[in-house]
């Protein structure tokens, strides 16, 4: 046991949408592993919240939207974790929740894969925290002075990935895809800034699916409600367009199974196809430079931009990608399980020196 009697942890989770959750909860799983025990509770909102709780985890919903202000940001952190009494806090991407841990006198723990100016508030926050855990190589992005010394880099971060041929086949023969069909799949994310109200991409994709010179092919959309219901309807005549809703268990198959994957700013999954050795083409709507700054990093994708194409020259990236050999990999580690490792006993042991719970 790793843990005392009533010690608990707190992890802030962004709530943008699926990505953070699913990779937070894998980290969360792996904590469990060494303390099945471990009182961990998540705090987030919107999506994200959704998310945990459909995983199972025991989850604090601020019951914000994702797009909350900054003051409804903090008020909702600052009042879970005082409510939660924890003796350490994590937070991933939650810039304001280090700061309120600090105030509180909690300890606590910042993950993140970016940085930005150092002048911004969001990054001079990270002064108070313990540790910065960073999810990627050292390098990318310059280090603001003051965090000198506290940044720990742990290397590509992922849930478990593992996945083999038997798996590609079964998850294809259960949604009566052909084996031998090429496979696109879009997985536009599930932040409601994806979502096709905010920015709009069936209609260039399908186009672009539809002068495709081959002819045994399968168009696969992985999307939440709304967008499920709309493009359902839409797409009800079409033999050749399954539309999925996402199961949060099965997305690693999901991935390996396409022959190529398309995305919005969706960067965890672009990321994952590139451990995988699945080509990618990510189409940027220009709300997220952190985001386009490492889609074009990963070399088994293709970065493109929604005003700068047509369906011609999708169709075109789409050939180019689907010839793209399967067995490409990333600069990254093929053990994608190392930085999760890393990161989870990092984090155990903060746990075990945090003791002392937060005064009533």
């Amino acid at each position: 046991m790793i843990t005392e009697r009533g010690h608990s942890i707190c992890f802030v989770s962004r709530g943008l949408g699926h990505g953070y959750a699913v990779l937070d909860a894998a980290i969360g799983d792996q904590l469990k592993l060494s303390d099945p025990n471990l009182n961990l509770t998540f705090v987030s909102y919107g999506t994200g919240a959704t998310t945990l709780k459909e995983l199972g985890w025991n989850v604090i919903d601020l019951q914000l939207p994702e797009d909350n202000s900054l003051w409804e940001n903090i008020l909702g952190i600052s009042r879970a974790i005082h409510e939660q009494r924890p003796s350490l806090v994590i937070s991933h991407d939650e810039c304001a929740a280090i700061p309120i841990a600090k105030t509180l006198g909690v300890p606590g723990v910042f993950l993140t894969d970016w940085f930005v100016d150092s002048l911004y508030w969001n990054m001079q926050a990270l002064q108070y925290a313990e540790e910065i855990l960073f999810l990627d190589e050292p390098g990318y992005y310059d280090e603001p002075a003051y965090l000198k010394g506290k940044i720990r880099y742990c290397g590509s971060v992922f849930r478990n990935l593992a996945i083999d041929e038997a798996d590609r086949l079964l998850w294809r023969s259960r949604r009566n895809i052909p084996v031998d069909s090429t496979m696109i799949l879009v997985v536009p994310g599930g932040a409601e800034s994806q979502s096709e109200i905010r920015a709009p991409l069936y209609d260039l994709v399908l186009d672009a699916f539809d002068v495709l010179p081959s002819i045994n092919k399968r168009l696969v959309w992985v999307v939440g409600k709304p967008d499920y219901d709309i493009l359902s309807a839409r797409s009800r005549e079409r033999l050749d367009i399954t539309i999925l809703e996402p199961d949060y268990d099965d997305i690693t198959s999901t991935l390996a199974t396409a022959d190529v994957v398309i995305t919005k700013e969706n960067c965890i999954s672009l990321a994952e196809c590139g451990a995988l050795g699945v080509p990618s083409i990510s189409i940027s709507f220009a709300g997220n430079t952190i985001y386009d700054y490492r889609a074009i990093r990963i070399p088994t994708n293709i970065p493109l931009r929604v005003n700068g194409i047509d369906r011609t020259v999708l169709c075109h990236y789409i050939v180019t990608a689907l010839a793209m050999p399967r067995d490409r990999k990333c600069s990254m580690s093929t053990d994608t399980s190392r930085g999760r490792l890393v990161v989870a006993e990092t984090l155990r042991g903060y746990i075990r020196r945090a003791t002392v719970p937060l005064a009533t």
